[in-house]
């Protein structure tokens, strides 16, 4: 056992929240873009298994250089009977690289 880890405290559950926004002056010098730019704000709370927050960021993204992709995949037992074994060619997401500020 590791002399912190009883002070390590690990999320089990995060929310994140995406949303368009207008980048205000501070965020736009950041992010090198114009004030009013459009601009993707990403908000992550985790939390422990007790429902207790322990984490919480904020990330502002310049609106043209963002891109998401999800997927979905199904975990039960009616997969191994899919054709393609219940696996989607879209699974993940992926953020074309750019410019982005984090904000703790």
């Amino acid at each position: 056992m590791k002399p912190w880890s009883k002070w390590v405290h690990r999320p089990v559950r995060a929310l994140q929240r995406l949303r368009a926004v207008l980048l205000t002056g501070d965020q736009a010098e950041l992010l090198k873009a114009q004030i009013g730019d459009a601009g993707l704000l990403v908000e992550r709370l985790g939390s422990l298994r007790d429902g207790r927050a322990i984490e919480f960021s904020q990330s502002f993204y310049r609106g043209r250089y963002v891109r998401f992709r999800r997927g979905i995949e199904c975990l039960d037992i009616e997969r191994a009977e899919h054709p393609t074994g219940g696996r989607s060619a879209a699974a993940g997401r992926r953020a074309i690289p750019g410019r982005h500020a984090n904000v703790s």
